[in-house]
């Protein structure tokens, strides 16, 4: 049984992690492709947001019933010059002050420059940012999903299958969510490109990149491996949530997770790929700096972000 003990470091800025004095935003180096960790919004999660996990876990990891995170999208700065972002952020679902576009433009970039849009999956807090006023916010890009998330999603029938199986205080969202996929597809029209399989590569121009089977969170959600010049990196979505909880106790699941045994079973490969492979990975909701090492000794592994970056000041009531 996987069972592991994770502590959280923060160490000296790596070689290969920038975090540029200018921006204060950390980004990594992958060959040729430089990742960066755009956040949209930041938030703390509640630990009621977990429903299996006893409450001495919630007093070790999350004293005061809290955990930090963000809502964040990453930037991948080709070496042709394109620009593609794997998610978008909340936009202003849920009472969110979104930051995605302003932090953009402290990278150096303009929606205009964003050719495709990536997704992991689509819960509104990773499509809101997409759509603003029933407008397109990246006129150029091109939107691509898994087939299996696509399908769902984009099928109102799968939400007449759920609702019976949805806690009553959810369902607000639920049809909130497919709502916002049916709104998504509609502005996009002809942009919101046919889904890709998993172990597909769905940017031609990035041949490194590889979208990855992560179902468990939703019925489609992906990871994508990104690779070049043999260094390799991993943007892991809503693979965790709270870190400070869910690396101490990977079994921990929340109530979004919409299939918990396969949501487990992704964490367990995924997290123990990144450290026998040492492969850098990035989450959605990772505190900043986002990006971090999975590191084994035996039984006990550690998360250690690479990025030593400003501290960020925290919403105080939790989002979710």
């Amino acid at each position: 049984m996987f069972r592991a003990l994770i502590a959280l470091a923060l160490f000296a800025l790596s070689t290969h992690c920038i975090a540029a004095a200018e921006t204060g935003m950390p980004s990594l180096k992958v060959g040729d492709i430089e990742i960066v960790a755009i956040q949209d919004s930041p938030y703390i999660f509640s630990s009621a947001v977990f429903t299996n996990v006893d409450q001495a876990a919630i007093k070790q990891c999350m004293p005061e019933g809290t955990a930090p995170g963000t809502t964040t999208a990453f930037l991948l700065k080709l070496k042709n010059g394109e620009k593609i972002l794997v998610d978008a952020g909340f936009s202003t679902l849920m009472g969110a002050k979104p930051e995605l576009l302003q932090n953009l433009t402290r990278a150096g970039v303009k929606p205009e420059e964003i050719a495709a849009v990536l997704l992991t999956h689509m819960h509104s807090d990773h499509i809101g940012g997409l759509v603003e006023n029933g407008k397109r916010v990246f006129p150029k890009a091109k939107i691509r999903c898994s087939k299996s998330e696509y399908v769902f999603w984009g099928n109102k029938e799968s939400l007449e299958k759920i609702l019976p199986k949805t806690d009553e205080g959810d369902v607000p969202f639920m049809k909130q969510q497919f709502n916002l996929v049916e709104q998504l597809i509609k502005v996009y029209g002809d942009d919101f490109l046919p889904p890709f399989e998993v172990g597909e590569k769905p940017i031609p121009s990035l041949p490194g990149l590889t979208a990855m089977n992560a179902v468990g969170h939703t019925p489609g959600h992906t990871t994508f491996m990104i690779e070049s010049d043999g260094e390799k990196f991993m943007v892991v979505g809503d693979l965790l949530h709270a870190v400070a909880l869910q690396f101490p106790y990977p079994e921990a699941y929340t109530r979004f997770d919409m299939n918990p045994e396969d949501t487990l079973k992704t964490r367990r490969h995924f997290l123990d790929k990144a450290a026998e492979e040492n492969i850098p990975i990035g989450g959605m909701h990772f505190p900043s700096p986002n990006i971090g090492h999975v590191k084994r000794d035996g039984k006990t592994v550690t998360f250690s972000f690479l990025c030593s970056v400003a501290p960020m000041f925290y919403k105080k009531k939790p989002l979710w």
